[in-house]
């Protein structure tokens, strides 16, 4: 919040972009999303499930975005979803049929 207001201070023209990656230790703890989280086991969650931690997770991101915006009257801060496919890539990579996305499996065993 610092570097928006600092920001907008000195170039009130200036677009700033908040990056939403993928969702940190595979976890979203929306009551407390500071806690300490134990140490992630990729591969416990189903995929139902990280897409409903995922929802919860850019939906909040999109409303801390969205009051930012309004705090300085603005509507040069946005959101670039680059966790977004993530959910997508796993799924297929669980049951891969694309053979560019099998050939890039094989090369990372």
């Amino acid at each position: 919040m610092k570097s928006c207001k600092l920001a907008l201070e000195h170039n009130p023209h200036i677009w700033i972009t908040v990056q939403e990656f993928w969702l940190p230790h595979d976890r979203f703890n929306v009551a407390n999303f500071g806690a300490p989280h134990p140490i992630a086991d990729r591969n416990a969650r189903s995929l139902t499930e990280l897409r409903k931690q995922h929802t919860a997770y850019f939906a909040s991101i999109d409303e801390h975005v969205q009051k930012l915006n309004e705090k300085f009257n603005t509507k040069t801060i946005t959101v670039t979803p680059v966790g977004l496919p993530m959910p997508t890539t796993l799924a297929k990579a669980k049951t891969p049929t694309d053979p560019a996305l099998l050939k890039l499996l094989q090369e990372l065993d």
